[in-house]
């Protein structure tokens, strides 16, 4: 089950603001579920006798997910600026989630890799064929994978790439 609502307001300048909400109902989703499985002696083909310990990784299915979000974005040209600056613009836009996984023998966590903020902000300059952008990013904490039983799960701590642009266009 999913539910995507979002409504936009165009601005006559070039701008525009957005709002989005969504709901999604998942069922089994699949995971990676690592255990240890110490019931050894295990005999492992190319190694040297019996071992104690062993790794297992293998695909699982969750029971349910649920995702709850709200978005936002909005794009603006600065056409008010002088003439020298009026190719000065700005976008950005952020992402709010709630998520939750039910996970047998383990309860609710945060869905993986469902991070709780995304947000995006991107000024630029751009006239007469020369384009120019800086863009900062950042994901928050999100959860990557599901270890032993005794453990919560891998996470992953936010985020913040940088990274910029230009571009110039020759006359033809």
């Amino acid at each position: 089950m999913n539910f995507d609502l979002s409504t936009e307001y165009y601005f006559t300048n070039g701008g525009l603001v957005s709002l989005a909400g969504l709901c999604k109902r998942i069922d089994n989703a699949i995971y990676e579920d690592v255990r240890r499985d110490t019931d050894g002696p295990f005999d492992v083909p190319g190694v040297n006798g019996p071992i104690d310990e062993v790794e297992v990784t293998q695909p699982e299915n969750a029971d349910l997910v649920t995702v709850l979000g709200l978005g936002a974005a909005y794009q603006q040209p600065f056409t008010f600026l002088p003439s020298s600056l009026s190719g000065l613009g700005g976008n950005s836009n952020v992402t709010g989630t709630d998520s939750e996984v039910d996970v047998p023998d383990r309860g609710g966590l945060p869905f993986f890799p469902q991070s709780n903020l995304v947000y995006n902000i991107v000024p630029y300059f751009q006239k007469s064929g020369f384009q120019a952008r800086v863009a900062i990013n950042r994901r928050g904490d999100c959860l990557l994978g599901l270890a032993d039983r005794q453990q919560a799960g891998q996470r992953h701590v936010g985020e913040g790439p940088h990274d910029g642009g230009h571009q110039r266009r020759r006359p033809t």
